[in-house]
């Protein structure tokens, strides 16, 4: 018999659920604070509770278009430190897991933060890999002629991603406070009458992207105009301690 229960993480879990990320994640207080506020990851989150308290919590996006099937994306997998060990983080995804899919989803996905994670996801949960993305890390480009680039609020860039892959503005919503926090920014490009969306984050003396839509004909020539683009207006700011 396990020493915890399952139930949905609730506004009053706020201070023990600040706990299990700052454990977890080491993120400051002001950003965690920010991104449960501006996101609301707490409208499907399932938490492990143990001697009157959560000591591991995880959250559901739900609703996502995932090439045209109905998807749940789950996110941020925290366990207190002194709770681990206990099978607390399996039972979470798991009870989440099958939320979800009882809610109409027909895909459950995440993504592990490394091999590590990668394995004990397929071994203790049966999970399988779905597809692997490959961050593309972009040198410095000289600038491209017939082209147009800038920065646009995070309400822009999900009106228009919307129209190439339906992403919900809980999930634009959680990038841009990512963003505001810790570097980033989202653009619009036109290029030879086409619309470019990118996100891009500062990484050294590159710029990484991590979303790019645009057609396929177009995406080197796409990676380079908003790396020139970033690179001439030095528009990353980055906030520390």
């Amino acid at each position: 018999m396990s020493d915890f229960i399952l139930r949905p993480a609730r506004s009053a879990d706020a201070d023990a659920i600040l706990d299990c990320w700052h454990g977890s994640f080491g993120d400051r207080e002001e950003f965690i604070l920010d991104f449960f506020a501006s996101a609301d990851p707490l409208r499907h989150a399932v938490a492990a509770e143990a001697d009157g308290r959560v000591r591991s919590v995880m959250f559901a996006f739900d609703d996502l278009d995932f090439g045209g099937v109905r998807a749940s994306y789950l996110y941020a997998l925290c366990t207190h430190p002194d709770f681990r060990r206990r099978g607390m983080g399996g039972a979470v995804v798991a009870q989440l897991m099958r939320e979800s899919l009882d809610a109409g989803a027909e895909l459950v996905c995440l993504s592990p933060a490394g091999a590590g994670l990668e394995h004990w996801y397929c071994d203790t949960l049966g999970m399988r890999p779905l597809q692997r993305a490959r961050d593309e890390l972009l040198e410095k480009e000289p600038p491209h002629e017939g082209a147009s680039c800038a920065i646009i609020p995070a309400a822009d860039y999900a009106r228009l991603r919307r129209a190439a892959v339906n992403v919900t503005p809980q999930i634009l919503a959680a990038q841009e406070t990512l963003y505001r926090h810790y570097g980033g920014v989202m653009l619009r490009a036109e290029i030879d009458g086409e619309t470019v969306l990118a996100c891009a984050e500062p990484r050294g003396d590159a710029v990484l992207l991590r979303d790019l839509v645009c057609p396929p004909a177009l995406r080197r020539r796409a990676a380079a105009v908003v790396s020139a683009h970033l690179w001439n207006k030095n528009v990353f700011l980055r906030r520390t301690g």
